[in-house]
């Protein structure tokens, strides 16, 4: 009985002709099959006029991407969206396979934002929702049971800077296009007794205010829904009686990539200790609603931020002024300059007690550590130049939605470069071998001729901070690492194996050099857009 009462609370309300997804019918003991989830959606769009359903790409197996946009009126492209004049707020889930309970959440959602007189199809006449329910569907049918990644063993919450894998390639092209205010990434993680937890962007090279308008706005509205329907909120991973720690700080993860395309990234995780999957479900459905309503209540301000925080990068690289974190320790967190109160499991929890929340004990005036820590900068360019050969790394720059353009005739220009001292080899997710280059501490002021052809990547654009992100070679997702470059590299001479050219982009003398260089003063240059 008690189980029936809750998910009538999570569907409610809801009308006659509306469906059910399996995973409500079923109790929560087993989750909506991707086929069922697309004839469920098609029943739902059959019934409203505030949704636009519609695939945004196909798996490696073929099954099609769902993503459904909701708004009042209706709308169905980006330039429609973008009229209104309303935050565009991008919620997904699903991109690892068998993290499913926030799926549901958004299955129920979609339904509620479709059925006239629920608190989220109000919200609606003052933001736009596309949400994409399942980035993963071949990692979530995969047999015996749901995988971490897709078809490939490939875990996508790695590939945002990469953009190799079908699926993800798909909706980084979806996000390219709508260029959101906001993205959600619903997951399964967190720790007890927290029913949902979070974290917004945490990279260093992302505008602070973004983050903060979660840490400070956003998520204590969530704990004030979730509390207000007996469940407890918290940030994202863990804590113990010294401090509370965060996620990985780098950028191929979705709510940090997000953040330095100048969009608010945030990351929902519904932690795994909850038996009661309906429980968990419903207590995302909250938090992603509690999301819609701060952006609704706040959506001028929000706006504004987005909008200044794109003129900043865009201003700051026509200008060719700031800093790049480069260095930034992806395992390592200084503490936030506030000190917080949360609540862990007792340490010396026997698991024998029915109750475990009588196990439950208060941390007071403790660390939260959220602050990454960056052992190095490197000076913001105007431009960055590539060989007019490079046409992987430029490939690897245009899937993110940046632009590339070429010179249109030969120049000399006064760039700075960086000199190679050494080079190694890791293996990374499904790179056998990524390149890392240590570059000396300063770089080399020099004049370099260019033909036609080569590749500038001017800093003043929306994406900027990506740009510098991807084209910095000391960084953890440059194209570099990820071998689109390697081909103009001199290993040979950093190995100490051969003498000869320096590499990059001719055949003069001198110290082996990173392939990419830096115009830091602004110029106007014969240039063409790169198709």
């Amino acid at each position: 009985m008690a189980v029936a009462v809750l998910i009538g609370a999570l569907a409610a309300p809801l009308s006659a002709q509306m469906p059910q997804t399996s995973f409500e019918t079923n109790g929560g003991t087993a989750y909506t099959p991707h086929l069922e989830m697309w004839d469920y959606l098609q029943d739902i769009a059959s019934q409203t006029t505030v949704m636009y359903l519609d695939s945004y790409g196909q798996t490696f197996q073929g099954r099609d991407l769902p993503y459904m946009v909701f708004s009042k009126p209706q709308v169905s492209t980006p330039q429609e969206a973008w009229s209104l004049n309303r935050p565009i707020l991008f919620f997904n889930a699903n991109v690892h396979g068998g993290e499913r309970t926030l799926r549901e959440s958004l299955l129920i959602l979609a339904r509620e934002l479709a059925t006239e007189g629920t608190e989220p199809n109000r919200l609606l006449e003052d933001v736009v929702v596309v949400m994409a329910p399942q980035i993963n569907p071949d990692g979530f049918e995969a047999q015996p049971r749901s995988t971490r990644g897709n078809s490939w063993g490939i875990d996508m919450n790695r590939d945002w800077v990469k953009r190799e894998q079908a699926s993800l390639r798909a909706y980084g092209e979806l996000g390219n296009e709508w260029s959101p205010h906001l993205l959600v990434d619903g997951h399964n993680g967190g720790a007890f007794p927290y029913h949902i937890t979070y974290q917004c962007t945490s990279h260093p090279g992302a505008d602070v205010r973004l983050t903060d308008w979660c840490d400070f706005g956003i998520f204590p509205a969530i704990d004030e829904r979730v509390e207000a329907a007996g469940y407890k909120s918290w940030f994202y991973t863990g804590g113990n009686e010294t401090e509370w720690r965060g996620g990985g700080s780098q950028v191929r993860i979705g709510r940090n990539y997000n953040g330095l395309v100048n969009t608010i990234g945030i990351l929902f995780e519904s932690p795994g200790w909850q038996d009661d999957q309906t429980a968990a479900a419903d207590a995302g459905k909250l938090a992603y609603i509690d999301v819609m309503e701060h952006s609704a209540d706040n959506a001028a301000a929000m706006m504004e931020l987005i909008r200044d925080a794109r003129i900043q990068t865009i201003e700051m690289g026509m200008r060719g002024e700031g800093q790049i974190p480069v260095l930034v320790d992806n395992n390592d967190y200084e503490p936030q300059d506030r000190t917080i109160t949360y609540e862990i499991r007792d340490p010396e929890f026997d698991g024998e007690n029915p109750d475990p929340f009588r196990d439950v004990i208060t941390v007071t005036n403790n660390r939260l550590m959220t602050k990454a820590v960056v052992r190095g900068y490197r000076d913001l360019p105007y431009a960055y130049i590539l060989p007019r050969q490079a046409i992987d790394a430029v490939a690897m720059l245009q899937r993110n939605g940046i632009t590339v353009e070429k010179l249109t005739r030969p120049v000399t220009l006064t760039v700075e470069a960086y000199e190679i001292t050494g080079v190694d080899f890791e293996a990374q997710y499904d790179h056998a071998a990524t390149t890392n280059l240590t570059l000396a501490a300063e770089p080399l002021t020099m004049e370099e001729d260019y033909p036609a052809g080569s590749y500038v990547v001017r800093t003043g654009q929306v994406r900027g901070r990506l740009v510098a992100h991807m084209l910095e070679p000391e960084t953890e997702d440059n194209v570099i690492t990820w071998n689109t470059m390697d081909a103009w590299i001199p290993f040979g001479e950093v190995l100490g194996d051969t003498e000869g050219p320096r590499g990059g982009f001719g055949g003069n003398q001198g110290p082996p050099l990173a392939p990419i260089h830096k115009l830091m003063t602004p110029l106007p240059l014969p240039l063409q857009v790169a198709r």
